[in-house]
């Protein structure tokens, strides 16, 4: 009959094999690549900030402090998320008028409202509307 003690090293919880070695493999390569993602968006980042603060195109460290912009530098953000509509109005006479209308000129994809369970509604894409009005 053979003892509970010689099956312990079989039915050992922390056993380890061959396939462990694999799995860490994996992981260091898919730590690298995000590693390497994470390098590419922040340069990205600062790129796109050179871009909307000093209008070079360049990778370079430029100190925000040093904007050509001075106190309109905080209208940046703003002006990154806005959605533009346009009205044009024309008056063919007295009593007949003609409207445009244009909404999310730039086509902008954004969510008009979020609701419970994180359930959000996409906002419309860029529409016209041409209005006559005539008044007697």
């Amino acid at each position: 009959m053979k003892s509970d003690h010689a099956d312990q090293r079989h039915l050992s919880d922390f056993t380890t094999d061959a396939r462990v070695l694999f799995v860490a493999a994996i992981a260091m390569v898919v730590a690298t690549g995000g590693v390497g993602a994470g390098i590419l968006l922040m340069k990205l980042i600062r790129l796109a900030t050179n871009i909307a603060y000093f209008g070079q195109f360049t990778e370079a460290d430029l100190r925000l402090e040093d904007t050509p912009l001075g106190p309109f530098a905080v209208a940046v953000p703003v002006i990154g998320a806005l959605i533009i509509g346009l009205m044009a109005r024309y008056e063919i006479n007295k009593q007949m008028t003609a409207q445009l209308n244009i909404n999310n000129l730039m086509d902008r994809k954004y969510y008009s409202q979020i609701g419970f369970y994180s359930q959000g509604a996409w906002a419309a894409g860029r529409s016209a509307t041409l209005t006559m009005r005539y008044q007697y």
